[in-house]
């Protein structure tokens, strides 16, 4: 790998965790850790206690059969949106520099996959 190459993936790497800060920010949760080592990094972002309580509130109901199927489907990834909005985060943070909706990190693949998995 080239000096060049090295440099450009570390800077992805910032750019990609930035990303998911940004957007989360952005979204009203609140960022309890940001860290990037210029390979990967991680950030953990929460939901608000007021997003969070109405997510308990939509399981506890499911719990008691009151709603189910698509109707708790809805709710839970209505409830948790704003979290499945942040972990796309990192990808735009990527595309953004590069001019186009790509993605080059590891970590952009695993993100792919938590969300489609959720």
């Amino acid at each position: 790998m080239t000096a060049d190459s090295e440099q450009h993936n570390r800077r992805m790497a910032y750019l990609h965790e930035a990303g998911h800060a940004v957007v989360a920010i952005q979204r009203g949760l609140i960022v309890r850790t940001l860290t990037s080592d210029g390979e990967g990094g991680y950030c953990k972002a929460d939901l608000s206690d007021k997003a969070n309580d109405r997510l308990q509130q939509i399981y506890a109901e499911a719990r008691a059969g009151k709603i189910q199927g698509p109707e708790f489907a809805e709710r839970a990834i209505e409830a948790f949106f704003d979290k499945l909005v942040t972990m796309v985060g990192g990808i735009a943070g990527e595309s953004l520099m590069l001019g186009r909706p790509i993605y080059s990190t590891r970590r952009a693949a695993d993100d792919l996959s938590t969300f489609s998995g959720i």
